[in-house]
């Protein structure tokens, strides 16, 4: 597995003694991928982008660099000579939709974009989007704020959890979902999950799909 970052892996995910199975590369830009980086690349035909941010104090133009530019920067790279299908699993959101008419707020209407042009790439790469809601994470992280670790990962999450379960996926879960989708959608289909990678919003994973991707299930 190679991470590729802008920071050091935060303390409660950064193995030590370093695994041999994890390589971690910084690089700066997510818009420009030199040979000596791509060389590092080769051979990985799964690739997991889940990169973002909120949206709150960004404008609209800055956001769109940062949760669709850098995703289709790195979805273009091009694939090493071998003819086996690049296949990638983007981090998107509820709230979303690829008709941008349907988009009340800057992050969907940013998101559904992004979903748009990554259903269109180059012929070899195939593009799974994950529509997750609220993420309840199933270990403490020490690196968000004080609020969101006592009032949203200890309340509110749990409490949606029980009452609105539709609205929130644990944080191992949509990792096993993302998997998935990597490891058994190369041939640019997913068994049992026949039209997803496909552009329009029926081509996207829904929270709910995730939950039944992950445990291996069909689509209902």
């Amino acid at each position: 597995m190679t991470v590729l970052t802008r920071r050091s892996l935060p303390p409660h995910v950064d193995l030590n003694p370093p695994s041999k199975k994890l390589t971690v590369i910084h690089h700066s830009d997510f818009l420009s991928y030199p040979a000596s980086l791509l060389e590092q690349l080769e051979g990985a035909v799964g690739r997991i982008w889940d990169l973002g941010k909120f949206a709150n104090g960004f404008g609209e133009k800055e956001y769109e660099v940062i949760s669709k530019d850098y995703a289709v920067a790195a979805f273009t790279i091009k694939r090493d000579q071998s003819q086996e299908k690049v296949v990638f699993a983007f981090l998107s959101g509820a709230s979303t939709s690829q008709i941008e008419e349907k988009n009340w707020l800057m992050f969907g209407k940013v998101k559904g974009r992004a979903e748009r042009a990554l259903a269109h790439l180059q012929p070899g790469v195939v593009t799974y989007s994950f529509r997750l809601g609220g993420i309840l994470p199933v270990s403490p992280v020490p690196e968000t704020s004080l609020f969101q670790r006592l009032v949203m990962d200890k309340v509110v999450l749990p409490f949606l959890a029980m009452t609105l379960p539709q609205t929130v996926i644990k944080s191992d879960v949509l990792g096993q979902g993302m998997i998935e989708a990597v490891s058994r959608g190369g041939s640019g289909a997913i068994e049992g999950w026949e039209g997803k990678g496909e552009p329009g919003d029926g081509g996207v994973f829904e929270n709910e799909e995730i939950k039944r991707l992950a445990k291996g299930q069909s689509k209902i």
